[in-house]
């Protein structure tokens, strides 16, 4: 990677720094996250065969043609300045790095997955003489211990674990969280309960961890599996996996055999997990090509949606709808067995919350009563548990109990850790059916403080498309929301890399001004 122009204190040149006020290169294709071209291995002495680590791969070389057609590319790679370990309870461990400026203004990269791990490369996205960037891997992945655990591991979990380690390394409050994918549900969750620890957000590939988000990516292309819609040949090996009794809910087949004891059946049920998840990260629009009908030697339309303001113009949404399920007939509805009523759903737990969890397993999932039907080869149905779907079947709750006191520790590969934290958070619907992300409440700490947010979203994004944004938008009139058309979920994208330097760039007017950098 070329290097930017530095001055004298180690700075960008502003000269460098000007293209942010809004300069617009022709769209290039990209090869897809070379991380590791930059010569350093983000994670010296380990090697990691997963997507997240072929995902991770392209910064240094992307941000070459980046620089090349005038927009903002990563900053220079460095080695930490430090790492370390927090205990943060009898279990689990976590690994965390910090880089940059030891004295510069605190900033927080959060992970996506869940179970992704963190990468050298994420915190380039920051000004490493103005900011000290702190990389963290969360519990049961990465350099955390121990590996795959899912016992007290849900979203307030990790935002206990957030503020336990802005406590450890003595922070008064983060001046950026960004967070990519999950990492923009989990910043997100995390503000909202500390809003005086958070001063700003950036988010890149909007997620909410919303049972339709979940849908998207995992049902069937009736039951609202977009992603399967879109990728219909790869949906049907990855659901065809799978025994057809557990084809109508794929999230539970998987979780079933990522938590086998037998080491093959899970690295198997590993590889088609990942496989499908490539899939969907996959194609022509995540390489930076050009939406359908747009010249591709044309600059690429950014539309934005500035704090407190309309829309600029309001963007087409750019993925294939999925079908709506067709009407069942009087006789099909009136066959088909009852859904759980509403209070046994609640009694069993419904979204399965932290501190339900802290209580203990025994009684969070009671025995099914007696008019449920008895076990029987009848299939599985697309829903999540908390909402009351298939805990008519005892071999179902069997596995949420199973999965809820896993503790981890087995030899498991970086792809099956990754594939077993990313089910078991989708299942629960990472926790938060009962305090959704967006709902007025949620967002009234933080905006009554404040705190600013820059969500950076791709236009063709599979993995979480644009209506998150869009919801994000429509619900937190303040935050300044950009989606880049044609740009897929990569943050190595050379436009989405572009608008989130510039936005870190942007917040550090809002940050201290650091102590100079030791030496």
């Amino acid at each position: 990677m070329r290097a930017a122009p530095m001055n004298a204190s180690g700075r960008v040149a502003a000269s460098r720094s000007a293209v942010c006020a809004g300069v617009r290169a022709p769209l290039r294709s990209q090869t897809l996250h070379p991380q590791r071209a930059s010569g350093a291995s983000p994670r010296a002495g380990r090697s990691r065969s997963t997507p997240s680590a072929a995902l991770g791969a392209a910064g240094a070389a992307a941000a070459a043609p980046a620089q090349a057609t005038g927009l903002r590319g990563l900053y220079p790679a460095a080695a930490a300045v430090h790492t370390g370990t927090l205990r943060v309870d009898e279990l689990h461990t976590l690994y965390y790095e910090v880089h940059g400026n030891p004295d510069g203004a605190p900033a927080l990269f959060l992970h996506g997955g869940p179970g992704a791990g963190c990468f050298a490369n994420h915190a380039r996205f920051f000004d490493p003489a103005h900011y000290k960037i702190v990389l963290l891997d969360q519990r049961g992945c990465g350099r955390s211990t121990p590996r795959a655990a899912l016992r007290a591991n849900a979203t307030s979990d990790l935002v206990s674990d957030v503020e336990a380690l802005r406590a450890h390394l003595g922070v008064a409050a983060w001046a950026v969280v960004l967070g990519g994918s999950w990492g923009a549900a989990l910043a997100l969750a995390y503000a909202q309960a500390h809003p005086d620890a958070a001063r700003a957000l950036v988010l890149r590939g909007v997620c909410h961890m919303t049972p339709r988000e979940v849908a998207w990516v995992y049902a069937p292309p009736e039951s609202g599996g977009g992603a399967a819609a879109a990728r219909p040949e790869q949906y049907a090996a990855f659901a065809g996996a799978l025994p057809p009794r557990e084809r109508g809910n794929p999230l539970l087949g998987y979780y079933r055999r990522l938590l086998s004891g037998e080491a093959a059946t899970r690295e198997a049920a590993a590889r088609a997990w990942m496989s499908w998840e490539m899939a969907v990260f996959a194609g022509a629009q995540q390489s930076g090509q050009p939406p359908q009908g747009q010249d591709p030697q044309a600059p690429p339309l950014v539309e934005r949606r500035r704090p407190g303001r309309a829309w600029e113009a309001r963007p087409q949404l750019e993925w294939p709808h999925p079908p709506l399920p067709p009407p069942r007939g009087a006789t099909e509805a009136a066959a088909a067995p009852p859904p759980p009523a509403a209070p046994l759903c609640r009694r069993r737990g419904a979204a399965l919350p932290a501190e339900a969890l802290a209580g203990g397993l025994e009684g969070l999932l009671p025995d099914c009563p007696p008019d449920c039907p008895p076990d029987s080869p009848r299939p599985w149905e697309w829903g999540l548990p908390g909402q009351g779907a298939n805990l008519w079947d005892p071999e179902v709750r069997s596995l949420l109990l199973q999965g809820l006191g896993h503790e981890g520790g087995a030899p498991e590969t970086g792809s099956s850790a990754q594939a077993l934290l990313t089910c078991h958070f989708s299942i629960h619907g990472a926790f938060l059916l009962d305090a959704p992300l967006l709902s007025p409440s949620a967002l009234a700490p933080l905006r009554a403080r404040g705190v600013r947010c820059v969500a950076v979203q791709g236009g063709a994004d599979l993995v979480t498309p644009a209506a998150a944004a869009f919801d994000l938008a429509d619900a937190w009139p303040e935050a300044e929301v950009a989606v880049v058309a044609g740009a897929g979920h990569s943050m190595y994208n050379p436009h989405i890399t572009h608008e989130l330097v510039c936005a870190t760039d942007r917040l550090r007017a809002a940050a201290p001004a650091p102590a100079p950098a030791h030496a």
